[in-house]
């Protein structure tokens, strides 16, 4: 599913409309590298083999340049291995260290973040073509087979050089492993829409997430992959509560339970929040959507988790007000309301 606005400063696409089905951010992601002359990218994982050769055959095939960022966290493995496994070609994150080498082996230069207790989760990529256009491409996937392939994401192409310039000097800034000082914002102002950039590790993003909810007349809905109990974005909803707003959702039915989730004392106060079913609960991916509509005018999409972790964290945010009739905030309300309909109320309700 994709929705282009009117002048083609954007593209959002959502995927996939069915659980195991052809996942429609594969397509534009690799159309968006193949297309490329030059690359850098900047994601919590690469781990995705395709992905690793479009990289490799830049380098190698087309005469361009790729380079690419990505968080440390992911090449070590949370519980190191012991004795002789460690020759072995195993544990949970063998994929991403066989990508870092053959990235390395097809001449991708390749670096990893040096920050602890804080991920490079922006998932931000920028390419300049063979003619010369400058596009961004960012998505709340991670780069790996399973996100890509399973997994509700967004992902979207914006087409706009002063976007781009702002993007360039952050991953200019996060290149040398420090993304702690890399930060930018950015709006466009165009005939019926505005656009607006954020990213840092200083909760930038979820300025624009929060922004957006207070913004709220009529409605909210959202759908998030993990929603905590007094996060910047839980107690941006429950003032929407209190000021009248009607406000509905979903996020990954794996945070039941866990001591963070938001969802009970969120249902108490009068938000229809349901789980949609996850990895650990039966499905065969996760809900790993970040996104808002709100009153059928404004539109957030962003890689940060409505979490307290995402405040430290490298992440990115766009907002987009529109004030055209069918707008990309229906868009995504046609699809929380989709997901809505399969998604699960908490058993103490029923």
């Amino acid at each position: 599913m994709a929705f282009t606005d009117l002048h083609n400063n954007y593209t959002l696409y959502l995927s996939p409309s069915l659980r195991g089905a052809t996942d429609t951010i594969r397509e534009p992601l690799m159309a968006f590298l193949g297309e490329s002359r030059f690359v850098h990218l900047c994601s919590q994982q690469v781990a995705d083999n395709k992905i690793v050769d479009a990289l490799a055959d830049l380098e190698n095939k087309r005469n361009g340049r790729a380079k690419v960022l990505i968080e440390s966290d992911y090449i070590y493995e949370r519980k190191p291995l012991a004795g002789s496994l460690i020759w072995e070609m195993q544990g949970e994150r063998e994929q991403n260290r066989q990508c870092l080498l053959a990235m390395m082996r097809g001449g991708v230069e390749v670096r990893a973040d040096q920050i602890k207790g804080a991920l490079q989760h922006t998932n931000l990529i920028l390419s300049e073509k063979e003619d010369g256009g400058k596009l961004i491409f960012v998505t709340s996937a991670n780069l790996s087979p399973g996100s890509i392939g399973t997994h509700y994401n967004w992902g979207i192409v914006l087409n706009n050089p002063p976007f781009f310039d702002a993007a360039q000097r952050l991953f200019n800034n996060s290149w040398d492993g420090d993304f702690r000082d890399a930060f930018f914002s950015h709006e466009a102002k165009f005939a019926k829409e505005v656009l607006a950039c954020a990213a840092g590790a200083n909760g930038q993003a979820t300025d624009l997430a929060e922004e957006c909810i207070d913004k709220a007349e009529e409605y909210i809905c959202f759908a998030y992959f993990n929603l905590s109990t007094d996060s910047r974005v839980d107690k941006a909803l429950r003032g929407a509560i209190e000021r009248g707003v009607r406000v509905y959702g979903v996020v990954d039915g794996d945070q039941a339970g866990t001591s963070w989730d938001a969802v009970p004392q969120l249902r108490k106060i009068g938000v229809d929040v349901r789980y949609y079913p996850g990895v650990l609960t039966g499905a065969l991916g996760r809900m790993h959507y970040k996104m808002l509509s709100v009153d059928g005018k404004l539109t957030h999409v962003t890689t940060a988790n409505a979490s307290h972790a995402a405040e430290d964290s490298f992440e990115f945010g766009l907002t987009i007000i529109s004030q055209i009739t069918q707008n990309i905030s229906h868009f995504i309300q046609s699809e929380i309301d989709r997901l809505m309909q399969n998604a699960r109320v908490p058993q103490e309700d029923t």
